[in-house]
């Protein structure tokens, strides 16, 4: 599996990082994007603008002949409950994680409807089922399990894919892990997460592998579903290790 060109928003550091190296390796063209960013292999693009995400997508198209596949990580995710939560805050991650992915699928659908082929994967979370203390969070997530469904319906006979991938389990370190910790990056590996069935806690690379495959060809006849990496979030977890469990 070769050849892709892929757009990767929130490519500078965390899932985005993880997910645009395993693209790399495997052969693809990645285009990372981020709102701000001093690497030379990042684009400069605020989701926020509906302008620069159409300029971005034009962009790749002219530079590269076409646009196979689009992964909508780019989110925000300051905690708090429904009445701690402001309106400023509450319009950053809406119009971020909800706007922000709609806005970049819809210049990269334009694209792929034409062509009649492509692939989307939108980053969710088991936040976006409900939990504690993550009332925007959630729904926005929410509304992005949402959108990538209805999407999968629209565009199923246009021959376009769309799915979401829930990285779970906790232990990746990223700008929303590190901000709700609110200590370093060892400190909060440090920390006890639920990990996975492998015994250790979910890497952007495990991400980016389930990313690459739901855009690859092996993934010709899957769309419009959930896969969950790591702690089976989407079902309820993560599970607590009982007392006496091997390994």
């Amino acid at each position: 599996m070769s050849g892709l060109v892929v757009v990767v928003t929130g490519a500078a550091g965390g899932i985005g990082a993880g997910i645009v190296e395993v693209l790399r390796h495997q052969g693809h063209v990645v285009v990372g994007t981020d709102q701000e960013s001093q690497e030379s292999e990042v684009v400069g693009c605020d989701l926020r603008s509906t302008e620069q995400v159409d300029a971005l997508v034009a962009g790749v198209i002219t530079d590269h002949g076409r646009l196979d596949g689009l992964v909508n990580n780019a989110a925000v995710g300051p905690l708090g409950t429904v009445t701690e939560t402001d309106d400023d805050t509450l319009d950053q991650i809406i119009d971020v994680n909800v706007k922000g992915a709609f806005r970049m699928a819809r210049a990269a659908l334009r694209h792929m409807v034409t062509r009649g082929e492509g692939s989307i994967v939108n980053i969710g979370s088991g936040a976006g089922h409900g939990k504690p203390n993550m009332a925007a969070y959630a729904a926005s997530k929410a509304a992005v399990h949402a959108l990538s469904a209805s999407m999968a319906y629209d565009h199923f006979h246009h021959g376009i894919r769309v799915n979401t991938v829930i990285p779970g389990g906790g232990g990746i370190v990223s700008g929303i892990s590190l901000g709700r910790f609110g200590g370093t990056a060892d400190d909060y590996l440090a920390l006890p997460h639920a990990g996975s069935v492998a015994d250790r806690p979910v890497q952007p690379t495990d991400v980016g592998e389930t990313v690459a495959f739901l855009l690859s060809p092996a993934a010709a006849t899957i769309s419009g579903t959930i896969i969950d990496v790591g702690c089976m979030a989407n079902q309820g977890g993560p599970l607590p290790r009982p007392a006496g469990a091997g390994k």
